[in-house]
């Protein structure tokens, strides 16, 4: 009995050794893997103006703008499951309904012609997505 243990046990642990052997490191160079990510534009050069452009490919999850700490506002818009368009209206939309109510008219003129800065992005893309963006002043990181 003794040694049909001792051969199971040797056959086993030759079976490991023989498949770390088979096994070939390989480095993937490319960052195939989705994840999400914050997006921050120093320079903010992204607006809703041209926003569709450069996130044609990219699932955006909420917008902030970059609003002047004088107007007192802070908002966040999440997209809904319709087009990049449609929830960009929307975002136009609901900021200049705020301005307008703060009596901020002549600002909320202005951002229905030259369009809203965009401050962050919350997206959920490949790493390699982001990078191909090649903005400006674009900084990111990954969240979980």
């Amino acid at each position: 009995m003794k040694k049909y243990i001792i051969s199971l046990l040797l056959v086993f642990i030759l079976s490991i050794i023989i498949n770390k052997e088979d096994s070939l490191i390989v480095f993937n160079e490319e960052n195939n893997e989705y994840g999400m990510y914050i997006l921050e534009f120093s320079n903010y050069n992204i607006s809703t103006n041209n926003i569709e452009n450069n996130f044609k490919d990219i699932k955006i999850i909420w917008v902030e703008p970059y609003l002047n700490n004088l107007y007192k506002i802070k908002y966040k818009y999440y997209f809904e499951d319709i087009s990049i368009e449609q929830n960009i209206n929307k975002f136009k939309t609901n900021v200049i309904k705020k301005l307008n109510e703060l009596n901020y008219k002549n600002v909320a003129i202005n951002y229905e012609i030259t369009g809203i800065k965009l401050n962050r992005l919350k997206v959920y893309c490949q790493e390699d997505d982001i990078i191909n963006l090649k903005i400006d002043g674009l900084k990111y990181k990954k969240v979980e």
